[in-house]
């Protein structure tokens, strides 16, 4: 088993997965009229896996909104998630496919390739890794934009409420094809204990306010939240 190229069984296996999506379009289907598919992209630290040297296995993954694992690759322990990105989605059929990512991918370089290179789309969190965007998008007037989707869920001991708001910015996003910003406001309260905590949550997309809404933007958000769970508690590959 230590002679398998890791990477050459993770592709084989994402590609006879990846052709059991039940999201997957016929292949005679034309490209313009394919349904926008999701795609989550998220790291995650396996479990009881060594490396030689002692260093933990760090895999990037690339689950559909089915759950289905179509591709990971490893993170060599002397680089991180950013250079394996790109590797990751290059042999992937992305064409109309939604792919979202937490604020570490967040870089232009990713939502080019996605955009220009792959005919993706992408939803992209910002956080102080994109230090002048994400403080334009905090500074963005939301208190006059209306509540635009709200949904409430309780797991795990855990009451949350979601409002979600998008806004079309004709200029000044400063990352390539954005034209939406979105702001997610993320009430928890502990059932037992009462605590409340309050947390804010921004992103771009190159989806316009055509394409997807704010209910959809809200949907895509919450399935890439619930994917990247299943990633950081899984040990092995995911059903």
């Amino acid at each position: 088993m230590q002679r398998v190229d890791g990477d050459a069984l993770d592709s084989a296996i994402g590609a006879w997965l990846a052709a059991r999506d039940p999201d997957r379009p016929p292949p005679d289907q034309d490209a313009a009229a394919r349904p926008r598919r999701s795609l989550a992209v998220d790291g995650k630290t396996v479990r009881g896996a060594r490396r030689a040297d002692g260093t933990h296995v760090h895999l990037l993954a690339a689950v559909t909104g089915t759950g289905l694992l179509t591709a990971q690759r490893e993170v060599d322990g002397k680089t991180n998630e950013i250079t394996v990105f790109r590797p990751l989605l290059a042999g992937l059929d992305l064409v109309h496919t939604v792919v979202t990512f937490d604020a570490l991918h967040s870089q232009t370089a990713h939502a080019r390739f996605l955009v220009e290179d792959k005919k993706a789309h992408y939803i992209a969190v910002v956080k102080g890794n994109q230090p002048h965007l994400y403080q334009h998008l905090k500074k963005l007037p939301w208190r006059d934009v209306p509540l635009l989707d709200k949904t409430r869920a309780t797991a795990h001991g855990r009451d949350e409420i979601r409002r979600v708001k998008t806004a079309t910015v004709a200029r000044g996003l400063a990352f390539p094809y954005a034209t939406q910003a979105v702001q997610i406001v993320r009430r928890r309260r502990t059932v037992t204990a009462g605590k409340v905590t309050l947390e804010r949550v921004y992103a771009v997309t190159d989806l316009t306010a055509q394409q997807a809404g704010a209910p959809e933007i809200a949907h895509r958000v919450r399935e890439h939240w619930g994917i990247e769970n299943k990633i950081d508690h899984a040990t092995g590959p995911i059903p």
